[in-house]
């Protein structure tokens, strides 16, 4: 296996393993961000809108930190992807 694999693959894990809890109490339909019932590009548009913010900071949606770490960051937009519909 390449290394860029292993790292994707770490990742993904990493990202099911933070938010696994937190999400299902969070949102109904875990990676629903605008809370319409249906994950799509809306909420990965949320997402991208908020990457890199950090609690506090201007422009930040605490909606959108759905592995709720306090930051928009990679996490966030893996786990809204792999429940995209």
């Amino acid at each position: 296996m390449k290394f860029k694999e292993i790292g994707v693959a770490l990742l993904l894990a990493l990202t099911v393993l933070m938010a696994f809890n937190v999400l299902m109490v969070r949102a109904a339909v875990p990676g629903d961000v605008t809370g319409d019932g249906v994950v799509d590009i809306g909420d990965v548009a949320a997402v991208a809108g908020s990457f890199g913010k950090h609690s506090g900071d201007a422009g930040f949606n605490p909606d959108a930190d759905v592995v709720v770490n306090e930051q928009i960051d990679i996490f966030d937009i893996v786990f809204v992807v792999l429940h995209y519909t």
